[in-house]
């Protein structure tokens, strides 16, 4: 302690206390690329009190840091190894080291297909990369196998009816899709052709490389009936005509007549009286339920024949002694027939005379005595086939 006078005169007392200071020391690590300068190092420093501090510094031993590099080249002039060496920013050199080798060659293998003989081969082509190396292209071209193919027919329904139709079933050999054709013009996606008439077809078709083949089917035609009802023909009014159909169909399943018939509507042979043109028709109908029809023109010709003699000669010579109504077969009736006088007075009058019958005519007497030479007036209704009714007259001279 140290004891200090003050300027009063008294003393004073003044006690220092002094502590030692531990120690300073710091621990620091590095790496180095010499081998020399590995170790640890103590650096003894002086702070601003006076006392010593101690830096340790531990050096670590880098070796050199040396790269592999692989790499490829179509050049011939690049392959081969190269060191490059490079001063990191700690100071240590870096070494790469890059082998270069050839690249392998860029082969690309095909195949493909051909129907011409002449096409078949190796076809080789060398093709430059965007790396400024070649490919090369190897196609194979070989001959297609040939193509087979299966088909199926449906025969026409009916005769006539032209609903055919080809089925392609299978295609053996080729590449699909196939095209499928039966005139070589138009071609199809669709295997089935409809709708088709009786007859031979050659089903063409078309593989997906242009190849094709063919087949040849015969679609059948539907049963053929023969039905003949003859030549159209002309009759006289009230004359009946026969219509006979000849027909390779001797059973059929149903006939239809038009204009319908109700004395034998199934008969093949039939009787009709026709008062106007007719067009007659018959149908045939097979087990199968098909049919075959023929038409039959009539025409009529209305000739409404009502024949009376302009004179007669009542002398009982067997010529010629009466006087009646003739007529044709469109004539069925003669209700009445009147003669009279020129004065109006009847002479003669008979109802439902006979047709055609001289003797029921008139034979030249009034009331029991020969009639005199003269000219006489007669009326008849006459009744025709088709139900009517005509009144007919004109004039006889009566000769003596």
């Amino acid at each position: 302690h140290v004891s200090l006078t003050n300027t009063d005169g008294c003393d004073s007392t003044v006690f220092t206390t002094t502590t030692l200071l531990a120690s300073d020391t710091t621990y620091l690590t590095a790496t180095s690329c010499n081998p020399a300068d590995e170790g640890t190092v103590f650096v003894s420093l002086t702070n601003a009190d006076g006392c010593d501090s101690t830096v340790s510094i531990l050096t670590s031993y880098t070796p050199l840091d040396t790269i592999q590099v692989e790499a490829t080249s179509c050049d011939a002039s690049e392959w081969g190894s190269y060191l490059t060496v490079e001063t990191l920013a700690s100071g240590c050199e870096q070494y790469t080291l890059t082998t270069v080798s050839p690249t392998s060659a860029d082969s690309t293998q095909i195949t493909s297909y051909t129907c011409d003989p002449g096409e078949v081969g190796t076809i080789v082509n060398v093709l430059p990369g965007s790396d400024g190396c070649d490919s090369t292209v190897i196609e194979y071209i070989l001959l297609s196998d040939e193509l087979v193919v299966n088909a199926t027919t449906t025969a026409e329904t009916c005769y006539g009816d032209r609903d055919g139709r080809i089925v392609i079933t299978d295609v053996e050999g080729g590449a699909s899709p196939y095209l499928y054709s039966i005139d070589d013009v138009q071609y199809q996606t669709d295997s089935v052709f409809v709708n088709l008439a009786p007859g031979s077809y050659e089903v063409l078709v078309q593989d997906s490389e242009g190849c094709s083949g063919s087949t040849t089917v015969v679609i059948g035609a539907g049963t053929y009936h023969l039905l003949d009802l003859g030549q159209d023909t002309t009759i006289a009014f009230g004359e009946a005509v026969e219509i006979e159909a000849i027909t390779t169909l001797t059973d059929p399943e149903a006939v239809l007549w038009e204009p319908a018939f109700d004395t034998c509507s199934t008969c093949l042979t039939l009787v009709d009286t026709p008062f106007y043109n007719t067009t007659y028709m018959l149908t045939l109908t097979d087990e199968e339920g098909c049919q075959v029809a023929d038409t039959l023109e009539v025409t009529v010709t209305r000739l409404e024949r009502v024949y009376t003699p302009t004179g007669f000669t009542p002398n009982d010579d067997g010529v010629n002694d009466n006087f009646t109504i003739y007529t044709g077969k469109e004539v069925t009736d003669i209700y009445t027939l009147e003669i009279y006088n020129r004065w109006g007075e009847p002479v003669f009058k008979r109802t439902d005379m006979p047709l055609n019958d001289p003797a029921s005519g008139w034979d030249g007497s009034f009331k029991g005595a020969p009639a005199p030479a003269d000219v006489y007036i007669w009326w008849a209704r006459v009744a025709y086939v088709d139900g009517r009714v005509e009144v007919v007259q004109g004039e006889v001279t009566l000769l003596r």
